[in-house]
């Protein structure tokens, strides 16, 4: 006998109730578990009241659940002695299957649910009981995971298959309520999916069932994973029906229909095999269109055919085109209109024969409520650029829209309230396809409903009754019926500024009426009118705009007012608003009308527009803030304010806003600056000037401003490592002008400093007036290197400028009392001064190669810096000469060819210098004439060389190429693609690949103007080739070649996945271009 205490044995029947590990060590096998010597020991010893109460509550769990209830129960017969003849008799009636509800009587749902033990022998209940109902309710009700799973594995493995019945009447079964989950587990279903096959081929050849539940068939081939080799007979067999024989006598689906939707729901799944599906489906297209000819309103085969277009694109080119023509006749359902949409996406025959068919359906066939809902789901589903292609289906749909609408003119305002969406869906066609119609008779369609119907919109437009949502309807249908008109409307402008932009300034107060504007679909409706109104804002001429506006003061007062109370706070609407209300400022105080001929009420009405917005309690805090867009939008105001926003007092507030960069934000203080100072104001009051974060602190208080800037602090305000990257990334095509036109710029250029600003703003640092207490600061902070590379931009007054600080920067050195410090930097520009004395052309504003000026650039960083590896041979170099040679690269024979035992980071630093510094025909030329490229093109395709060599030659190649004159040169004359087609089996990472991808895009683009005869841009010097190399169509030929042999390449490295970046950018590329 076993010995236990009292406590030990609660503590054993917790742990075996819990379906615990039991908290003693007693060796036993997994079948003998549930009656092990020691529960037998502990029900012979113990006749606590409790003790048998738990174990007799573990016995009925164990009968209910257990898998060999009759080998349980013989064991428990011979080896336990203290169960009454009544509890034996129980249990061999729970060993013999027969639950009954009073099974498990005192086990409570709340408490089966929390224990994976517990919860099976209740779920084991439920499924004898067969209550469906109850046992899906109690699988939801298990809340963890981890119990759930282990639940629904015990009871699919313990279910009786054979009884599954796939024809029977009862729509539930408890394999059904499992399967959802067995599904999520993953666990086998091959055996539950052999049976379902089987009985599926045993009913095809019998007679009509009368009886039989749809759903059940449904779900269960829904829910049960297939292989596509046990679908493809069965529907190899019903293709070879009739289609006749798929419908009962009441013509609803018998059971080979019902196995047809069954198994095109099953054969919809992603996994299975497309290639293998789409014959079977070309055998079955009468089939489906008989079907869905016969029943037009039953939803469940056009919800399995849907899924399975979906799914497996490549099957619609199978079907037959008669197919469409009958889903048209269910137009009415959204689910046909689907199906129609992934047809016409992925099937060319399927895309031209709909599209004829818009062109030509008319309302008695088709109703037109239901050709609009069907345009509408084709242009949100992306078809729209092929309906614009087909003008006859243009015409058509136009005509039907225009006519819808013009029998609701009406009730325009009141589309979002109606259940029906016809009007809705009129607009949106006409709103989506208003910029791209060029039709002479469908914009003549157009034209005969605006002339209709002017008059009656413009009362709609006028009506003051009309809410915000309702009026912004109204504004942008009757936009995109004008740009339509854009053409042929000798009075565009004025009708855009009396359909448009009037009624949107009228509207817009109201948006924030009553605490409204504040969630997110408000907002959009704010930002989607105020673009309408800066699109139409910036077609308009000021004389019109200005004299409307004098005339209604009160309109244009309200809206300034709304603008700038509701846009300075919340930077969202704030962009679009406040831009709104620069574009009618630019019109109504425009810079065309002297100021002679302003008004003292203009003078004043800008004055106090001006002062609105200085004294709004968030213009700081957007000044002061890091640059944004709406900080942007708000200079861009003061701008068009201008000259009553140049106030010498908001001097320095702008300036603590400003940070010298080229981001948009930064740009618009700039030219509210330059703004500023060409109306009088004195932007260098205060020598030396301080701007940025720094200058906060510096901010009038009480009136008094604080002491002198000191020289170096004003240069500490520029970061030296973003002054580097600004060398290195310099826009060579910007020009000085602050207030000129560029469009260079995007995102990668937010973080530069600005030139335009930092080369003059150094000159005013180095004048006569301005003490410099610390020389050395212009070297460290690199703004000497910026000058240097301003020397090789298209700009001349850019170079000028440079030229004039270099200038500067030597004569304050020489002033220096750093005899031995400034030498080297004197010296530095003397190289350049005596350089450009020896060059035989014009010497204004001698423009350098970006090579050159690069080079010098980073000697000026490395030279301050005596530990650097380049520090030697650079000071070497420079001081061996007292000119430089400006045309040519360099040292670049000296360093590529470096007799140091490791000349690894020599090389990679001048190649690096070639790399970045090659951005025009100027350095293109000086590398040709150099023998560059053939030095690296034979260097880096040597044996060796490494990896890191090779991938910095093809950046330089990749460079090359970016350049109109170089691509021609290299291809035609030193044979790039030749020399890829060499190496290009030796290359396996992916960002190796990447860059001859570039290259071949760039020497298609270079390729391809060369080819059709286009001159080269203007303001490159040296881009013309230097001959050689066969024409441009000839070179594209050998282009092709290049791109079937890197397609090979991607191939054997599996690189071609159609998921990968770097295959879709090769497919970008593309051979059929060539």
């Amino acid at each position: 006998s076993i010995s236990l205490s009292n406590e030990k044995v609660d503590e054993i029947f917790e742990a075996l109730m819990k379906n615990e590990d039991l908290p003693v060590e007693i060796k036993q096998t997994e079948s003998q578990k549930a009656v092990s010597p020691l529960i037998l020991c502990l029900l012979d010893n113990f006749s606590q009241e409790k003790l048998k109460e738990y174990y007799a509550n573990f016995l009925e769990c164990l009968f209910v659940a257990s898998f060999a209830k009759n080998d349980v129960f013989k064991i428990l017969k011979e080896r336990c002695q203290s169960l009454s003849q009544s509890e034996i008799k129980k249990y061999q009636r729970l060993s013999e299957g027969q639950s009954t509800d009073k099974s498990l009587s005192w086990l409570e749902k709340n408490e089966a649910v929390k224990y994976t033990g517990l919860g099976k022998a209740f779920a084991s209940k439920l499924v004898a009981l067969d209550d469906n109902e109850g046992l899906k309710t109690f699988l939801e009700d298990v809340t963890q995971e981890d119990n759930r799973a282990k639940i629904v594995e015990y009871l699919f493995s313990d279910v009786n298959m054979e009884n599954f019945n796939l024809f029977s009447k009862k729509s539930d079964d408890p394999i059904l309520v499992l399967l959802p989950y067995v599904n999520k587990l993953d666990l086998d279903v091959s055996n539950f999916a052999k049976m379902v096959v089987s009985q599926a081929e045993a009913v095809m050849e019998k007679k009509d069932m009368k009886h039989f539940d749809l759903n059940r068939v449904l779900t269960a081939f829904e829910l049960t994973s297939f292989q596509l080799e046990q679908l493809l007979p069965i529907l190899e067999k019903l293709s070879e029906q009739g289609v006749n024989k798929f419908l009962s006598d009441t013509g609803k689906l018998n059971q080979r229909g019902a196995l047809l939707v069954s198994c095109i729901k099953a054969a919809s799944k992603p996994s299975l095999s497309t290639e293998k599906l789409s014959p079977v489906f070309a055998k079955l297209t009468s089939h489906l269109e008989f079907l869905l000819e016969k029943l037009p309103d039953d939803l469940i085969l056009p919800e399995a055919l849907l899924a399975l277009v979906q799914n497996h694109a490549s099957v619609c080119d199978q079907l037959s085109v008669n197919i469409l023509y009958v889903l048209t006749q269910g137009l009415g359902q959204h689910c046909k209109r689907q199906i129609l949409v992934n047809l016409v996406k992925s099937s060319a025959k399927m895309s031209e024969s709909l599209l004829e068919w818009l062109a030509k359906v008319k309302e008695d066939s088709v109703p037109d409520a239901q050709v609009l809902a069907l345009t509408a789901d084709f242009i949100s589903a992306g078809w729209l650029a092929n309906i614009i292609s087909h003008k006859k289906a243009v015409k058509n749909l136009m005509k039907k829209s225009t006519s819808c609408i013009t029998s609701n003119i009406g009730n325009l305002d009141a589309t979002s309230n109606s259940d029906d969406k016809t009007l809705e869906h009129a607009i949106y066609f006409i709103k989506s396809i208003s910029s791209d119609v060029y039709s002479s008779k469908t914009v003549g369609i157009v034209q005969t409903f605006f002339n209709e119907n002017k008059e009656e919109l413009r009362n709609l437009l006028s009506n003051k009754g009309l809410s915000f949502y309702k009026k912004k309807i109204a504004v942008e249908f009757a936009y995109h019926v004008l740009t339509i008109l854009e053409h042929s409307e000798s009075n565009i402008k004025k009708l855009m500024l009396n359909y448009v932009l009037i009624p949107i300034l009228e509207s817009l107060p109201s948006a924030w009426s009553h605490g409204k504007g504040t969630s997110d679909e408000e907002k959009a409706e704010i930002i989607g009118l105020c673009k309408i109104g800066l699109s139409t804002a910036l077609a308009q001429s000021y004389s019109a705009v200005r004299n409307h506006l004098k005339k209604h003061t009160e309109t244009w007062s309200t809206f300034i007012k709304c603008i700038l109370k509701h846009g300075l706070k919340d930077s969202e609407v704030g962009v679009a608003g406040v831009g709104l209300l620069t574009a009618v400022c630019s019109l109504r105080y425009s810079t065309q009308v002297d100021q002679e001929n302003w008004d003292d009420e203009d003078t004043q009405e800008m004055g106090l527009i001006v002062d609105m917005i200085l004294s709004h309690s968030a213009y700081l805090k957007i000044l002061l803030s890091p640059s944004s867009e709406l900080k942007e939008k708000v200079m861009n105001l003061l701008v068009s304010l201008a000259p009553a926003s140049c106030r010498q007092e908001q001097l320095e507030p702008l300036l603590a806003g400003y940070t010298g960069t080229l981001h948009p934000s930064d740009i618009a203080i700039l030219q509210l600056l330059c703004t500023m100072e060409s109306n009088g104001v004195n932007v260098t009051l205060r020598k030396p000037m301080m701007f940025g974060p720094q200058a906060v602190s510096q901010l009038a208080v009480n009136g008094q401003t604080v002491q002198t800037n000191k020289f170096s602090d004003c240069l500490s305000v520029m970061k030296p490592d973003i002054m580097l990257k600004t060398v290195t990334s310099f826009p060579m095509s910007l020009p000085l002008d602050p207030m000129a036109e560029w469009e260079g710029l995007d995102s990668s250029t937010n973080n530069l400093y600005d030139p335009r600003f930092i080369l003059p703003y150094l000159s005013s640092l180095t004048g006569q007036d301005v003490y410099i207490d610390r020389h050395m600061k212009m070297v460290e902070s690199n703004i000497i290197s910026l000058a240097l590379m301003s020397l090789a931009s298209h700009d001349p007054d850019m170079r000028s400028n440079g030229y004039h600080v270099l200038h500067r920067f030597y004569l304050k050195m020489q002033e220096s009392k750093l005899l031995a410090e400034k030498q080297i930097w004197l010296h530095l520009v003397d190289l350049v001064k005596n350089g450009l004395a020896r060059a035989s052309d014009n010497k204004v504003c001698f423009k350098l190669p970006g090579i050159t000026t690069l080079f010098l650039a980073r000697c000026c960083a490395i030279i301050q810096n005596p530990t650097h590896f380049m520090y030697g041979k650079l000071t070497a170099f420079l001081l061996a000469k007292p000119f430089l040679e400006l045309f040519h690269v360099p040292d670049f024979v000296r360093l590529l060819h470096s007799s140091e035992v490791n000349p690894k980071q020599q090389q990679m630093w001048i190649l690096g210098v070639i790399r970045d510094g090659l951005k025009s025909g100027l350095d293109h030329h000086v590398l040709m004439q150099d023998h560059v490229y053939k030095l690296i093109l034979s260097k880096v395709s040597s044996c060796l060389a490494d990896r890191m060599l090779l991938y910095v030659g093809l950046e330089i190649l990749e460079a090359a190429t970016r350049v109109s004159a170089a691509v021609f040169d290299l291809v035609g004359q030193l044979g790039l693609l030749q020399w890829i087609n060499l190496i290009v089996n030796e290359l396996d990472e992916e960002k190796e690949l990447e860059i001859i991808i570039k290259i071949y895009t760039n020497i298609e683009q270079g390729l391809k103007p060369v080819d059709k005869g286009e001159t080269k841009k203007e303001g490159e010097e040296a881009d013309k080739p230097q001959g050689g190399g066969g024409g441009g169509t000839t070179l594209l030929g050998l282009l092709k070649c290049n791109l079937h042999v890197l397609n090979t390449r991607l191939d054997k490295l599996k690189l071609n996945n159609e998921s990968s970046e770097l295959y879709q950018s090769f497919q970008k590329l593309g051979l059929q271009n060539l």
